[in-house]
């Protein structure tokens, strides 16, 4: 078994020094003194709330598989990536680790998991109950197996205010052409009102912004032979309209933060979010008031990130086995209900029977938002991501989404108003040369 260091994750060892990482966790996968097959289980969700339902499912899982001890560990979502980038460094890894889709991608790369097991797991589930797009951004780089099981997903899209525009005879924000006159039209920098808040801070919420318009227009990060094509036509217009869009905007470096306070504190009517918008809105009674649409210019898009759990191929069959079984439980409805309900509204089901399941809508979150919900899980039938083509997804995705290169030109663009083409040309040899590493 080949284990290597990526450049990345060397870089990021030299920056950490293994900060805050104590002993390889998957120390704690084995056989224990009692003849239990014991695998661990990290993730990084540290919340005590989060935490105890986890507790609970497992719980219940050992109770009925009495010869398998599940350990679970929580690491902060700050330092989660570098402990995982630290494991793989030293070649070994817990049993099942529960991350993002450019994580795995990262560990599919390093050649870290057992990418036959992940596809055993979906296809005892039954294939055909999964979104299909989701299960497409996880064929793994062998073109046999899959880096990782989908628990949960979210999703992005543009949410709106259904009474505003309702009160100016607006069309729903679908096609560009209505996102664009919406924009328009609700925009009041002086009352503090802005036309449409969306990312453009140089982090992750800025690119993923960013490819649910580029996938609305067809344009793609890499060409069949696997080149970028950053300064393509279609990618070209993208960022034009994008640009045009960011004058009904907050000016400055905008995140996570100031798309929800402005959609929350009715200071903009429309914005690019994740579905973890739901539960703020709630919270602030704004539920019944908002919609949902999937941008349209030559096709429909969004942009979806799935939570994924892997199985590491470090360990023995025997915990390898004894993983796919904790892992079938969190894909039984009644378990995975009760790992979605624990962000009610944020976590969206990537199987059609828990979204169709009166339980799973039975959270006071979702039922008020009434039929957007359905068209939430509709929307999953069109991720459209970058790096991922026909079921293929290109090995170097991982590297660029985590160097940040489209978010930090996406910045110079817009908020630094430096020259667009010149910055997309630098974004795209930036790119060659990530990839050429």
């Amino acid at each position: 078994m080949k284990k290597r260091a990526s450049k990345i994750i060397a870089m990021i060892m030299a920056a950490s020094m293994l900060a805050g990482c104590g002993a390889g966790a998957s120390g704690d996968s084995g056989k224990s003194e009692d003849g239990k097959v014991t695998i661990e289980f990290m993730h990084d969700e540290a919340e005590e709330d989060r935490m105890a339902v986890y507790d609970e499912i497992i719980k219940d899982f050992m109770a009925e598989n009495p010869d398998i001890e599940v350990k679970q560990t929580a690491i902060s979502e700050d330092g989660f990536e570098d402990k995982v980038k630290t494991l793989i460094s030293a070649g070994e890894m817990p049993a099942i680790v529960a991350g993002s889709t450019s994580l795995m991608q990262l560990l599919d790369g390093e050649e870290m998991i057992n990418t036959k097991a992940n596809k055993e797991v979906v296809e005892e589930r039954g294939r055909d109950d999964f979104y299909e797009q989701v299960l497409s951004l996880l064929n793994a780089q062998d073109g046999e197996g899959m880096i990782g099981v989908p628990i949960s997903t979210w999703v992005n899209g543009i949410w709106y205010r259904k009474d505003l525009f309702a009160e100016k005879g607006l069309n729903p924000p679908e096609t560009w052409e209505d996102i664009l006159t919406a924009a328009k039209t609700f925009h009041d920098p002086d009352n503090k009102m802005y036309g449409i808040m969306f990312g453009t801070e140089e982090g992750a919420i800025a690119q993923n912004n960013f490819e649910l318009f580029a996938g609305s227009n067809g344009a793609q990060l890499f060409d069949e032979e696997g080149n970028v094509q950053f300064t393509s036509p279609e990618m070209k217009e993208t960022m034009e309209f994008y640009k045009e869009l960011y004058q009904y905007s907050l000016p400055g470096s905008n995140g996570t933060t100031q798309i929800r306070d402005a959609m929350v504190g009715g200071n903009t009517a429309m914005c690019v979010y994740s579905s973890y918008i739901l539960a703020p809105l709630y919270n602030a009674e704004m539920g019944e008031k908002i919609g949902y649409c999937v941008p349209e210019n030559t096709q429909k898009s969004v942009y979806s990130s799935p939570s994924i759990y892997t199985i590491s191929n470090t360990i023995s069959d025997e915990e390898t086995e004894a993983a796919k079984k904790f892992i079938s439980y969190m894909l039984t409805d009644e378990v995975n209900i009760k790992v979605l309900h624990i962000a009610p509204g944020g976590p969206q089901p990537v199987m059609k029977s828990v979204a169709e399941n009166p339980e799973y809508r039975d959270a006071d979150v979702l039922q008020v938002y009434g039929e957007e919900i359905d068209k939430i899980a509709d929307a999953l039938n069109y991720i459209n991501v970058f790096g991922t083509q026909d079921g293929i997804t290109d090995s170097h995705i991982g590297a660029i989404s985590n160097s940040m290169i489209i978010s930090k030109a996406i910045n110079q663009i817009l908020v630094q108003d430096q020259d667009m083409d010149e910055m997309m040309q630098i974004a795209q040899e930036d790119m060659e040369k990530e990839i050429s590493r």
